[in-house]
This record gives structure tokens, C-alpha cells and sequence, in this order.
């Protein structure tokens, strides 16, 4: 999981609307938050860094949910940053670790940026909530070059076991357990 940093002048460079917003502070964050070997990611607006670790803990549950596991069965990693309670988070995962960078969430990262600023570009959404609900859904029904399928496929399709999708994202890394 990591922060997007969302400034005020990038929005309105996006769509001028943005700019003449007097409740929109000068820096917002999107929380990101993927699961590596599927690709699936979910991403909340948060208008203070003090909203992660409850946002943090909103996308555990879903990802549990989504794939039918309990939430401790997770291995959480971040990077160090002030704004994750690592105390708070190993009550809900237990395997829970701070990285230098996770390539798999800065990947995605990238494509939520630029989804998310094309659709604000194109006045495909009103509001930022309803961009970055856009934003999810295009990289959610990306087909993934490791599995040939969407992520939402992934999850949602009974047929695949959490096994194989392990097995074929392993497959794909240089170095794997």
C-alpha cells in the first residue's frame, strides 16, 4: 500500500473547476492499495494523512472479503512512512512490514495517475471521488500480462484457485518462493 500525493494546481491543470474550489486543500492523498499476485487494487480519497490507518484497514477487510480469507492471513508491506501505525495495522495483520519501495503498488501508482488525471482531462467525472472510482474500475478490468485476465477476473471466477494465481505471479518473478 502507499499515498498519491493530489495538489490543488495538478487538479486544476487537469480541470480548471478544480482550481476555483476554495474547500479543496492545497494537498490531498489517494491511499492505494494493491494485492501483488492478482493485481487487484482498491483506492480511497483521503483528505488528511491522518485517515490512513482507518482507510488502510477498510482495504484489508475488502481484499478478505473479496477473496473469502480471513484479514490475518495477509502480509501487509508500506513504506516507512509517519502516517502508518504499524502497532494498529498488526492487529488486523499480523505479517505486517515496512519496504524501501514496493514495485508492485509504484506500478500501479503510475496507472492510477494517469486514468485518474485523463478522466478529471476529459470531464469524465464531477467530482474526484467519482474520478478515482473510475480510475479503480479501468485498472480493475485491465487484462494482466501475468494471468491474461482482468484482476476482477481473477477474483470473481471460481474456476481459478487462489493457488494457481499465486503460481503464475511467481512464475513472472525473477526470483520467487
Amino acid at each position: 500500500t502507499d499515498l498519491i500525493f493530489v495538489r490543488k494546481d495538478d487538479l486544476s491543470a487537469s480541470n480548471p473547476k478544480f482550481g476555483n474550489d476554495e474547500t479543496l486543500k492545497k494537498e490531498t492523498y489517494i491511499i492505494t492499495t494493491v494485492e501483488a499476485a492478482s493485481n487487484l487494487v482498491k483506492l480511497s480519497y483521503l483528505s488528511s494523512k491522518d485517515q490512513t490507518n482507518g482507510a488502510l484497514e477498510k482495504h484489508i477487510l475488502w481484499f478478505a472479503k473479496q477473496f473469502g480469507v480471513k484479514p490475518s492471513s495477509f502480509a501487509v508491506r508500506t513504506d516507512a512512512g509517519s502516517e502508518y501505525s504499524m502497532s494498529r495495522i498488526k492487529k488486523l495483520c499480523p505479517d505486517y512490514k515496512f519496504v524501501s519501495s514496493a514495485t508492485t503498488c509504484e506500478r500501479m501508482n503510475r496507472s492510477v495517475q494517469a486514468n485518474f488525471f485523463r478522466i478529471l482531462k476529459n470531464r469524465q467525472a464531477r467530482t474526484i471521488v467519482s474520478a478515482l472510482k473510475k480510475a479503480e474500475t479501468m485498472c480493475n478490468n485491465t487484462v494482466s500480462y501475468k494471468h491474461g485476465k482482468t484482476p476482477k477476473e481473477l477474483v470473481e471466477d471460481p474456476t481459478i484457485s487462489k493457488e494457481i494465481i499465486l503460481q503464475q505471479h511467481n512464475k513472472s518473478r525473477k526470483e520467487f518462493k
